[in-house]
């Protein structure tokens, strides 16, 4: 009985080692999965994140992996904090590329100063993932792949909300009604085409029901599907502010949400490259994206989507 009572007395020392336990038993499945399983884990994740000592439990080759990422992302933390400059770059963007790129890594690929220096806001034309890449694969020496970018903007997401972001069906669809709504009231022939050209004569579907082109069932198509070639450029419709920049395997591959006030958001996927940073406030017309033929495709296209208060809209009442 006195061991009762004296767990009654400590009930947040039990959930806390409860917690643990579970923390443990996540990370030990997902590194018994493999490499790949592991640099998408978010117990792996918020382990290494958290600062917290790396449990003697684990397996002593992953364990050295953890303790080096660790240490790593500490001193690129320490680094930024010493670097006296306005407009520094986002330690979180940072450091979940960090992780994505060099995961698996026990000794160190490339200096904390260079790695940095690829970030720095002269080193950049724009606020631009894409120049940052280009600035590490020149650093690295070798081309950083679609995965390592999925990855990081994976994990970015998840240091930011510290939950996993949905990326297609009912989850996708909460996510995107809790942005803010408002009195949406379109005044017509302010939005400009996602494609520039006329996008009319690149329609291969429409919004609304239809017979899905993976499954052959009948569905409903939130979106229009505008057939173009991979690498054509996409621009946003209007001036708004960068809610999501994103990747999933299925669904809408790489995507990009922005919100443009009073409730509405629009949606461009499928892409094969993404050019802007969630938080980003971009112009009418800015080149967004690079479309493609990644996640649930069937061919190079760009999806498009209109959602007013988190209803799905039929873009041709709002396109030019």
């Amino acid at each position: 009985m006195a061991g009762v009572e004296e767990n009654r007395k400590h009930p947040a020392g039990i959930l806390f080692l409860m917690g643990m336990l579970l923390l443990l038993a996540a990370l030990t499945i997902s590194i018994s999965v493999g490499y790949a399983a592991v640099s998408h884990n978010q117990a792996v994740v918020e382990l290494v994140f958290s600062e917290a000592s790396i449990p003697e439990t684990i397996p002593k080759g992953y364990r050295v992996q953890l303790v080096w990422m660790q240490e790593e992302l500490k001193q690129l933390a320490d680094y930024h904090e010493a670097v006296e400059e306005e407009n520094k770059p986002d330690l979180k963007q940072m450091q979940a590329i960090f992780y994505a790129l060099f995961f698996g890594e026990t000794s160190s690929v490339v200096s904390i100063e260079s790695y940095y220096a690829c970030f720095q806001k002269e080193a950049m034309a724009e606020t631009s993932l894409d120049v940052v890449y280009q600035n590490l694969e020149t650093v690295l020496g070798r081309e950083i792949t679609e995965a390592e970018i999925a990855n990081a903007a994976e994990i970015y997401y998840f240091l930011q909300y510290g939950v996993s972001a949905p990326s297609y069906g009912s989850g996708f669809d909460d996510w995107l009604n809790q942005l803010p709504s408002g009195e949406f009231v379109f005044s017509g022939g302010s939005v400009c085409s996602p494609i520039i050209k006329d996008w009319r004569q690149v329609v291969s579907s429409e919004f609304g029901m239809r017979r899905d082109p993976i499954s052959g069932k009948p569905k409903g198509h939130s979106g229009i599907d505008l057939a173009i070639p991979t690498g054509t450029k996409v621009h946003c419709v209007l001036d708004g502010s960068v809610q999501a920049v994103r990747y999933s395997t299925s669904g809408y591959g790489y995507h990009v949400i922005v919100e443009h006030g009073n409730g509405m958001v629009t949606l461009y996927a499928h892409c094969s490259k993404l050019l802007v940073r969630q938080g980003q406030e971009i112009k009418q017309g800015t080149v967004i994206a690079l479309s493609g033929n990644t996640g649930k495709s069937t061919g190079p296209h760009l999806h498009f989507e209109v959602r007013v208060n988190g209803e799905s809209q039929n873009p041709r009442k709002y396109l030019p």
